[in-house]
């Protein structure tokens, strides 16, 4: 007979929990322009940030419905704070591509294309799974 999912939570090893899944990501245009292989490492992102992040791309018109969704911004952010190395909040790294902040070296690195893809890898990172898997799954 098989274990309640109660007993397997209860003899689960909780360090495998608090494990975070990082993924490596490739930039080829990078990699072309540094003649080595640029790899970002991608984590995730704390649930309650990620809420936040996605909270603040949302615009509301003065009735308080929704105007529209900043996803530019939003995957900005997501990229800030799920690019675990290097860190876009790294100091030296900002000085040198002259950023005044995070989200402003993540423009000044990555092309818009490259940002919407980091941020959905960042979002699978998260256990998302992208629109267009969803919209397959629906289709079929």
């Amino acid at each position: 007979k098989s274990m309640s999912v109660l007993a397997l939570l209860l003899n689960a090893d909780v360090k495998k929990f608090e494990e975070k899944q990082t993924k490596k990501m490739e930039i080829p245009r990078l990699s072309a322009a540094l003649g080595a292989p640029f790899e970002l490492e991608l984590q995730p992102i704390d649930p309650e940030l990620y809420s936040e992040i996605q909270e603040s791309a949302v615009k509301l018109d003065k009735k308080g419905g929704l105007k529209s969704i900043d996803t530019y911004a939003l995957s900005v952010r997501t990229c800030v704070e799920g690019i675990k190395d290097p860190s876009m909040k790294d100091k030296g790294l900002m000085k040198k591509f002259g950023a005044a902040s995070p989200n402003d070296l993540v423009k000044k690195l990555f092309l818009a294309g490259e940002i919407s893809d980091i941020s959905q890898e960042i979002s699978k990172v998260n256990g998302y799974t992208s629109q267009d898997e969803t919209d397959e799954v629906v289709k079929n």
